[in-house]
């Protein structure tokens, strides 16, 4: 083992040892890794302590892995982990009694005016250019690589009529959720891959009308961690949004085609292999190959639009 991951090192892989507890007998690996994961279920508070004090002396990077709780973020940070892994991330925090703060309030508002099936287009013009951090941000969007224009779009007006209303509202989505303080860059991350990856894989499903419909997918995806970035819980969130039917039963249920596709995405999130029903996928034209393409073309999407929007880690 030791040669095969000398020889991986040799060809620039990035070597992760997965589930590592240290040993006599794991400790000869440790040369060999660029990080290396630490179960932060499996071991004490005690035992994580030993095992940070222990590997630093190695200079790799130490993630903690099966976070649940924000508590636990909190304090593996504190610990000294590099890395953070854990389904954390896509969970609100919610605490009885706490009213909404007035930035999310604010935001919860436009989200709320922008998905009303009847606002005219001036209105929208209107309460995008308002904020003006999220107008610069759309015009930046616009004319990143993402979109590939042949010509510079310098004014929300122009940018409306080049998205439509219906992207323009899954983008100020996004936008609007990421100006929010106090949550890990990660959430955005995951929100845009959860709705890239639902709209990769409504393309592929069999007949027109889902392919035609790839906005509403995406508009799944993206909105399911709305509780994550607001902290309340999902049912109430959608009842202030002007949704479809068809959506709010999506998220909240996992309902028609849409909300088939959300499931397959949060299931493959989890790592839930498993879980899936690879028969009737294939008869939708998705195999395990396909779909762990398609996963690759979602993050690599991610990459690319985040960076041309400035949104990356600090």
């Amino acid at each position: 083992m030791l040669h095969a991951l000398k020889k991986l090192r040799e060809r620039n892989y990035i070597i992760a040892l997965d589930d590592f507890e240290l040993t006599p007998d794991t400790e000869g690996l440790v040369a060999y890794a660029d990080i290396i994961k630490l179960d932060v279920l499996a071991l004490n508070d005690e035992q994580l302590r030993h095992h940070i004090q222990q590997l630093r002396l190695f200079g790799v990077q130490l993630l903690a892995e099966k976070i649940e709780t924000y508590d636990m973020f909190e304090h593996c940070k504190k610990l000294g982990f590099d890395l953070f892994q854990g389904y954390f991330l896509a969970k609100p925090q919610v605490i009885s009694g706490r009213k909404i703060s007035e930035n999310k309030q604010s935001v919860l508002q436009l989200l709320s005016a922008l998905h009303d099936p009847n606002i005219p287009l001036d209105k929208v013009e209107r309460m995008i250019a308002s904020d003006t951090l999220l107008s610069f941000k759309l015009l930046r969007l616009v004319n990143s690589v993402a979109f590939g224009l042949n010509r510079e779009v310098d004014s929300l007006r122009q940018a409306i009529m080049l998205l439509g209303l219906n992207k323009l509202r899954n983008w100020v989505n996004l936008l609007a959720l990421s100006n929010l303080g106090g949550k890990p860059h990660e959430l955005s991350v995951t929100a845009l891959t959860r709705a890239r990856l639902c709209e990769l894989i409504s393309r592929k499903l069999q007949g027109t009308a889902s392919r035609n419909r790839s906005d509403g997918f995406f508009t799944v995806g993206l909105l399911s961690t709305l509780d994550a970035f607001l902290d309340m819980p999902l049912q109430e969130l959608l009842g202030n949004l002007s949704l479809s039917p068809s959506l709010n039963l999506a998220m909240l249920k996992h309902e028609g085609p849409e909300g088939m596709v959300l499931k397959i995405v949060q299931t493959h999130e989890r790592g839930e292999w498993d879980k899936l029903d690879w028969d009737i996928l294939k008869t939708q034209g998705i195999d395990p190959q396909t779909l762990a393409e398609l996963y690759v073309d979602a993050l690599a999407w991610v990459k690319e639009t985040m960076a041309g929007l400035g949104m990356t880690e600090e």
